[in-house]
């Protein structure tokens, strides 16, 4: 009885290694090769980056928060954006086109579905450059 079980230590032990070379393998082939790899941090939703070419860090919104968790399914977004730009705010089931003002602020109150909400805001400005910027909100009705 003795040599079936150092068999089978024997063969499971092959059979491990073997499935951490695969994962090890398949780990190595989805990287890529210039090294520039993608994380997710939290909160990355809200970036704001810009296409290439495009002027950056100008669309910015301060109110909701990325991730918010609110008990009403009206939502006032508010933020700043170039000068006169045309903003386009929306979500899976609403949207809204608003114009910012001379200094760039801009505010809308947008309609929430219930549950996770993605509120993308994308500006346009004169000259034609585009800028978004994507949040998370959360629509409950379990809070008082």
């Amino acid at each position: 009885m003795r040599k079936e079980v150092l068999f089978a230590v024997f063969i499971g032990c092959l059979v491990g290694l073997a499935i951490a070379f695969g994962l090890w393998r398949a780990n190595k082939a989805l990287r890529p090769e210039d090294g520039n790899t993608a994380e997710f941090t939290p909160g990355s939703a809200g970036s704001n980056k810009a296409p290439a070419g495009e002027k950056s860090g100008t669309l910015q919104i301060s109110s909701p928060a990325n991730n918010a968790v609110i008990a009403t399914n009206k939502l006032k977004v508010q933020g700043t954006s170039w000068p006169n730009a045309q903003v386009i705010i929306s979500t899976q089931d609403f949207e809204t086109i608003v114009q910012s003002g001379e200094k760039g602020e801009f505010s809308a109150e947008i309609t929430l579905a219930a549950g996770a909400n993605l509120v993308k805001v994308v500006s346009y400005d004169s000259d034609g450059n585009r800028e978004e910027v994507e949040i998370a909100v959360v629509y409950t009705t379990e809070l008082e």
